[in-house]
């Protein structure tokens, strides 16, 4: 999505609606298995299909398999983490 995004600078909010609710799905269904993604980022959303708009997350290098634990992990991508988190 990155590529597609650098290219055109922006999506139209039909394009943002379709990807957005099958990102929030794809997180639905990894909340009920308990597993956290922890580096959703425009580079880790592959566009499977750009017609039809299909995509799927990717990248799970970071995730992990958690039932009720703490994490304390700083872990994902500088550039997209809250400013105050940067020390």
């Amino acid at each position: 999505m990155y590529q597609r995004l650098k290219k055109e600078q922006y999506f139209s909010e039909e394009k943002s609606k379709t990807i957005i609710k099958q990102v929030v799905n794809a997180l639905l269904y990894m909340q009920e298995r308990n597993v956290i993604h922890r580096d959703i980022k425009p580079e880790n959303i592959l566009i499977m299909d750009y017609d039809k708009l299909h995509v799927k997350l990717c990248d799970f290098g970071w995730s992990t398999h958690t039932i009720d634990e703490r994490r304390m992990t700083f872990c994902g991508t500088v550039d997209y983490v809250a400013p105050e988190l940067i020390y």
